[in-house]
């Protein structure tokens, strides 16, 4: 495989493959000054590598430990793991070089202006969070050096010219497989949305530390606010908060502002946002259904960006709300309603929106493309899941070989059900113990939240519950991704071609297909992952009391791009195969179903 050549059908596995064959230790340094001259003036990639040992010297504040997959190189017999990725020579003007990029990582002063003006390596920044509680205060300069020196490695690959263009896509793709502890772009373990990780605690972290630091130097002083409104000083690629990443391809962007954050100061820090007019969404990290409404203001919208007067979305957010509020600046506006719903932390999303003026087509010419889309989409997914299950033909045919697949379960449920002494399978202590207290939350919603429940169905289920009638939770579920149909052929292949079928259920985290559950109503939501990590635990646990190899692992539970509570649950390993259609609403749960009867199952 040549530099440049890696592509979204890459995992983990031959991703690490690739990084054996193009990390070469004499492209290697100690990240001290003095080593940085042997680094070649050449574009390319740079990773950092942390000794085993190195993790407790950065958990003075903060847990850091190493993550569960993480890429391991051998350095003369002493094994570092991958813990940050960047690049050099892809920023606005495409001038940087490996050397000149890591100078600036191993050489930069702290100093007031690098904090105020967020200029300060985005990696010294996170790792003076770790080893102190201010980027300037007790001599983190001196300590951030010294962590270097003593627990990192960096090896690079120099690109040439003619792959050059490459670096961007083959930096996204390594960030977004492998997932690197420090990186926070593009990285799906960065997200609010995913379960509770080591990179996700030092977001927060570090964020913490960054705004705690200019507060105390005063960074946001009506002097030095008025020239950082009209002069942006940053070194190249350089972001005073990276946890920006790219959320489609429509160009939306989205990014996080924690409760002691002001969000026009955030979004001044965050480069390349689009420039033209843009909606912007705002709600809690932790509930999407709690928003902040926009609508009341006059315009949800910025103004033309190539306008030299025009309202960028920095002042959008520091400008007056209006009389309406009176004339508080939105940024203080949402502030308070963080504060007085003790919201820690919100996510923005800015989207850009189609020009006024442009013709609209009629609505039924404009049904009928959609339909026409959503299936041309719908089969160009399907043939790129069906090349991925070819590539398995026989390992899906061995019958001797156990295979794995786990969906999500469903809202629509068959009632009634027989009373059952039947044991159901036992996923660990730490399973049974949260699925008791998950059973008593659900039994207190009937008294404490009954609007959770439509009215005609509350008393169903209360009286479900009561009943402890019991049924095979394959037999239970009856959706679109988990229907009698389905579950007929499902059956025969568990019985018959050594398949296993897990379900990841709101109430019970984790389900074997045959553990027989109640007619209930409560949903996974992204902000209620009750179950954190122990759904991926318990699963992980499944597959070795099992002996299924991970390369036999297919599930269909979302997808990472778009953010999915099941997927977020699960957290699947890198060698799982996907076998999910991405669609619009039902539609998604209609075609998976399909990919399952029709291209999955007939190779078992």
């Amino acid at each position: 495989m040549k530099i440049g050549f890696l592509n979204a059908d890459d995992n983990f596995k031959s991703i690490s493959n690739w990084l054996n064959i193009h990390l070469k230790f004499e492209n290697s340094i100690i990240p001290i000054p003095s080593q940085v001259e042997i680094v070649p003036l050449q574009k390319g990639i740079y990773f950092w590598l942390i000794r085993k040992d190195g993790y407790k010297a950065l958990s003075g504040f903060c847990g850091i430990h190493k993550l569960l997959d993480s890429f391991e190189y051998d350095f003369k017999g002493v094994k570092y793991d991958l813990v940050y990725i960047g690049t050099a020579g892809t920023g606005k003007n495409g001038k940087s070089n490996l050397r000149e990029r890591l100078n600036w990582h191993i050489s930069q002063s702290h100093t007031q202006g690098t904090v105020c003006h967020g200029t300060l390596s985005t990696l010294r920044s996170g790792v003076g969070a770790l080893v102190s509680e201010d980027l300037l205060l007790n001599n983190t300069e001196h300590l951030i050096n010294e962590v270097f020196e003593n627990y990192f490695k960096i090896l690079f690959i120099p690109y040439e010219v003619a792959s050059e263009k490459n670096i961007d896509n083959d930096e996204h793709i390594l960030i977004n497989t492998l997932r690197p502890l420090f990186n926070l772009k593009n990285n799906p373990n960065a997200k609010s949305s995913s379960i509770d990780n080591p990179t996700k605690q030092y977001r927060i972290r570090r964020n913490k530390v960054i705004n705690n630091s200019k507060n105390r130097l005063g960074c946001k002083n009506k002097e030095l606010a008025n020239t950082m409104k009209t002069v942006k000083i940053q070194t190249e690629d350089s972001v005073l908060y990276d946890q920006v990443y790219e959320n489609d391809e429509s160009g939306s962007t989205l990014y996080y502002v924690l409760a002691d954050q002001n969000i026009a100061e955030v979004t001044r820090g965050i480069d390349g946002l689009y420039e033209g007019e843009v909606k912007i969404d705002i709600w809690n990290s932790n509930d999407e259904n709690q928003r902040f409404n926009l609508i009341k203001f006059k315009t949800p919208t910025t103004g033309r960006g190539n306008q030299p007067t025009s309202q960028n979305i920095y002042t959008y957010f520091s400008n007056t709300a209006g009389t309406n509020h009176n004339n508080i600046s939105r940024d203080l506006l949402i502030s308070n309603w963080m504060k007085l719903n003790s919201i820690e932390e919100i996510t923005v999303k800015v989207s850009p929106i189609s020009q006024k003026g442009t013709q609209q087509p009629n609505q039924k010419s404009s049904n009928k493309k959609m339909r026409n889309s959503i299936t041309n989409d719908f089969e160009k997914q399907k043939g790129d899941i069906l090349q991925k299950i070819l590539a398995k033909k026989g390992i899906l045919e061995d019958k001797k070989i156990p295979k794995l697949l786990i969906i999500q379960c469903s809202d629509a449920k068959n009632p009634n059900g027989n009373i059952s002494s039947h044991m159901n399978h036992h996923f660990g202590k730490n399973m049974s113990e949260l699925r008791s207290k998950r059973n008593t939350y659900y039994q207190n919603l009937f008294v404490s939240k009954p609007n959770y429940f439509d009215k005609k169905d509350l008393n169903k289920f209360e009286n479900a519950f009561k009943s402890n009638l019991k049924m095979p939770a394959i037999n239970r579920y009856n959706g679109r991704l988990c229907n009698k149909e389905l579950a007929k052929q499902l059956l025969g292949k568990i019985e018959k071609n050594n398949l296993h079928l897990l379900i990841i259920s709101g109430l019970y985290g984790i389900l074997r297909y045959d553990d027989e559950i109640i007619d209930y109503h409560l949903e996974m939501r992204n902000n209620d992952n009750w179950y954190g990590e122990n759904i991926h635990e318990a699963v992980i646990n499944y597959i070795k009391e099992n002996n299924i190899p991970d390369n036999c692992v297919f599930y269909s539970v979302g997808q990472k791009n778009s953010p999915s509570k099941y997927h977020n649950a699960l957290n699947p390993r890198r060698d799982w195969t996907n076998i999910w259609v991405k669609g619009s609403g039902s539609n998604s749960l209609s075609f998976s179903s399909n990919i399952i009867k029709d291209s999955f199952l007939p190779f078992l």
